[in-house]
């Protein structure tokens, strides 16, 4: 049920943190299939289960398709319920993260995708104000990136900036601030 999903999940993350990705698709793959034959697919459960599935690190490339479609599925899942928040900006994390990675294997056109989704990202946080939400700092950071891939250095490096003051306010130990200070 519900709580043999939510604990597959955590653990499958977890180890997908720990770069055990083949440890962390077992139990998220678990959570998958159990969110599913408990809620149905069309929950936010198990949408949030499909952006756990769906990260890119470490994965097999033939698999980013999939991956991205399992992304904007999850994503459909969460406007249709009116879900919004933390759930949806992690999705847009994460698709950010995917587009970035089939770019960087050679799908270019898919570098074009990724400043209107973290826009959408920032547009959702901006719906909650006062609402702190993890990962917008991980979001400058990948914006400022698009800025210097297009040899906009200038505006990057403001973006940069900024995400850093976000990183080292809600999270200055973090591997996540390291890759700020890396992007600045």
């Amino acid at each position: 049920g519900t709580a043999a999903a939510d604990l597959h999940a955590t653990i499958g993350r977890a180890y997908a943190c720990r770069g055990e990705r083949e440890k962390a698709r077992k139990h998220l793959e678990r959570a998958r299939v159990l969110a599913l034959n408990t809620h149905g697919d069309h929950h936010e459960k198990y949408a949030d289960i499909l952006v756990d599935c769906s990260r890119p690190d470490g994965s097999d490339p033939s698999e980013r398709l999939a991956r991205e479609a399992d992304i904007r599925r999850a994503l459909a899942i969460y406007r249709a319920r009116g879900v919004g928040g933390e759930q949806v900006i992690r999705a847009l994390f994460t698709l950010q993260w995917n587009l970035g990675e089939q770019a960087s294997a050679g799908a270019s056109a898919k570098a074009d995708e990724i400043e209107p989704v973290l826009n959408e990202a920032l547009a959702e946080a901006a719906k909650s104000p006062g609402v702190e939400f993890p990962k917008i700092a991980s979001i400058h950071t990948a914006m400022a990136n698009v800025w210097a891939g297009r040899s906009q250095y200038a505006e990057a490096e403001k973006i940069a900036r900024q995400a850093v003051t976000l990183h080292l306010k809600s999270h200055p130990d973090s591997l996540e601030t390291g890759w700020g200070f890396f992007v600045l």
